[in-house]
């Protein structure tokens, strides 16, 4: 319920209450690893995500050694991730991307980070190797996100995008997976 109230206090623009709320969360379970997830991603949304240290260090102090640590992993990837610490955030995304409830999102976070322009240098620069080593990783993962996505719409998405990003010839390639999207959606919306 905390979890909730927090969600629909942000999107009310009550950012102190939904940071209120998550903290009160995490401090009586520092595992839920999805509230700690989110509250990352309120926290950076807000510029504020310093204050998740104590949390991730929290839940790291709590984590029961019965359970999978995919979500701690996740988390600490997310936050990596947001401090523009990518070399770490890859390193946790990839331990959680084996699990069966975060592999998805550590996939799709993988992904966006090896997309990323000024890290893929993919617009000229000087080591080529270095950028099809890049490429084949991104196809990689594309791949093992398709074998997994539970909605196919998002590998579609990254892998038109990542047409874009890898060559300027490929445009009207991306262009014609992103109508084949749009296509389908329209599609499904008028079955309903």
């Amino acid at each position: 319920a905390l979890m909730i109230m927090g969600d629909i206090m942000f999107l009310q623009r009550d950012v102190e209450g939904a940071v209120a709320n998550y903290k009160t969360l995490l401090l009586s379970n520092p595992n839920h690893y999805e509230a700690l997830s989110r509250y990352i991603q309120i926290l950076r949304k807000v510029r504020r995500l310093t204050e998740a240290q104590a949390s991730l260090t929290q839940a790291e102090d709590n984590h029961p050694r019965s359970v999978s640590p995919a979500g701690l992993f996740y988390s600490k990837g997310l936050h990596h991730r947001y401090s523009n610490r990518l070399v770490e955030a890859t390193k946790y995304f990839n331990y959680a991307r084996r699990d069966n409830e975060w592999g998805e999102k550590a996939i799709v976070n993988l992904i966006e980070i090896y997309l990323n322009l000024d890290s893929l240098n993919m617009r000229g620069g000087s080591d080529g190797a270095h950028v099809i080593g890049k490429s084949c990783v991104i196809e990689s993962l594309l791949q093992e996100l398709t074998t997994i996505s539970t909605n196919s719409r998002v590998p579609k998405v990254l892998d038109g995008y990542y047409l874009l990003v890898k060559e300027r010839d490929n445009i009207d390639l991306s262009k014609k997976c992103f109508a084949e999207i749009i296509q389908k959606d329209k599609e499904r919306s008028e079955e309903h």
